[in-house]
């Protein structure tokens, strides 16, 4: 990013591509107001001693996606049954499931 950006702070590319973490979604949506795309995975109970149960995640992360305009094209794993109910829970426009 510090390579790609000048000395104000602007970044010179088009898109950039950011790894979160679980409990940072809501923080990063705000930051980030109405990024293009959000591709979430998936929501294991891997990282429950660090954030509680995952239902409090899904909450979490399904109050933050309530914010966005419509304009984010979600993609969803349908393969997690709580990451493909996102896909009711919000206003985007376009939703892509996979595999």
């Amino acid at each position: 990013m510090i390579s790609n950006s000048d000395l104000s702070g602007k970044i010179n590319k088009d898109f950039a591509i950011f790894e979160i973490d679980e409990n940072t979604l809501p923080l990063i949506i705000k930051e980030i107001s109405n990024p293009d795309f959000i591709i979430i995975l998936n929501l294991f109970r891997d990282q429950l001693d660090r954030y509680g149960e995952v239902n409090t995640i899904a909450k979490k992360w399904g109050d933050a996606l309530k914010h966005l305009d419509g304009k984010t094209t979600l993609i969803l794993n349908a393969d997690d049954p709580q990451v493909a109910f996102f896909g009711r829970w919000v206003k985007s426009q376009s939703f892509i499931f996979w595999p």
